[in-house]
């Protein structure tokens, strides 16, 4: 029989919070060089009017969803180190899903425009 730790759902919750302000404090790096550097967001993220405050809380919602997620499918195990691994990867794996989601849309607009001009 295995020595499993059964965790509570507080525990699950605070590292599902967690996680989320991790992901937040990427956020927020990113969004400070975007606006004080004039630099193109390193995330691939387009800050437009005041749609900041909306992305900052989807993006701490996935980052604690990934979180509790990937926990239960026995993923990660809670501690410090998955904590920071989640809130961290998270900005990235969001913003490269986005990117190959775009590009495959892209393609299947360009193949039915062919089909219907064709």
């Amino acid at each position: 029989m295995k020595d499993e730790i059964v965790l509570s759902y507080q525990d699950i919750a605070y590292f599902a919070l967690l996680c989320g302000i991790v992901s937040m404090l990427v956020f927020i790096i990113d969004f400070l060089i975007y606006k004080v550097k004039k630099k193109p967001s390193y995330l691939g993220i387009i800050y437009q009017g005041n749609n900041s405050f909306v992305l900052a809380l989807l993006w701490f919602l996935g980052a604690a969803s990934v979180g509790i997620i990937t926990h239960l499918m026995g993923i990660i195990k809670i501690n410090n180190q998955t904590i920071v691994a989640v809130g961290v990867s998270w900005p990235y794996v969001f913003s490269k899903i986005v990117k190959q989601s775009k590009s495959h849309w892209d393609e299947g607009d360009e193949q039915l425009e062919e089909e219907t001009n064709g």
